[in-house]
């Protein structure tokens, strides 16, 4: 699942570029949340630049989803991500 693909680098061989339509992800996000999938896994783009990352993760978590991220690490943490590690 991609929710940005909007980064704060510019590595040459990425081809994440621009941002996700925020209401698609809201509505994906949801679906997840309400289906049997057990895992979710966040690609692309830095996933920290996304204002409502906590919002997502919250929620899916609240779901009995398991919630993977992958970041590049140079944004500063989030209040409230810290207590899903």
């Amino acid at each position: 699942m991609s929710i940005t693909k909007k980064c704060n680098l510019n590595c040459r061989e990425c081809y994440y570029k621009g941002r996700e339509n925020l209401e698609l992800v809201k509505r994906i996000v949801k679906d997840i949340a309400a289906s049997k999938v057990k895992a979710v896994a966040k690609g692309g783009g830095e996933p920290m630049l996304c204002p409502n990352i906590t919002d997502f993760i919250n929620f899916l978590a609240e779901s009995g989803k398991i919630v993977s991220i992958t970041t590049n690490g140079i944004c500063k943490p989030i209040d409230g991500v810290s207590k899903y590690e």
